[in-house]
């Protein structure tokens, strides 16, 4: 009912936000590095205090700090966040912990790929 009673415009405007397609987060250059080392600093303090929930980031930290800090990685979750440096730390942290969980300390430093699943993971995907 809410919905109808906006104009077509921020009825849109909500329907994209919704989708996660919304045009409200300029990405400006100096924004975007400005984000990335907000976050670097998140990250930081996340790991400074350590505990069950932050291992396995602290892990992956120690076995190639290089891809933590990779500006693309980052930005997925910046923008998975919608630039809130301290949501996109947390649910970096949440992603090093289901994945350490999911395919061991092995690849927690690399790229999932098809070959790293198992069949039933792959019917589950067809």
């Amino acid at each position: 009912q809410g919905l109808g009673e906006l104009s077509r415009e921020d009825r849109e405007k909500a329907d994209w936000e919704m989708h996660g397609v919304s045009d409200e987060v300029h990405e400006e250059p100096e924004v975007v590095a400005k984000k990335l080392d907000e976050t670097r600093d998140a990250l930081l303090r996340i790991t400074s205090k350590p505990n069950a929930s932050t291992e396995a980031l602290r892990l992956a930290e120690t076995i190639n700090p290089d891809y933590l800090n990779n500006r693309k990685f980052l930005l997925s979750f910046l923008r998975a966040e919608r630039f809130d440096d301290k949501k996109a730390a947390e649910r970096m942290t949440r992603y090093f912990d289901w994945k350490l969980s999911l395919f061991g300390e092995r690849k927690l430093c690399q790229d999932i790929t098809l070959e790293d699943l198992q069949e039933d993971d792959m019917a589950t995907l067809e």
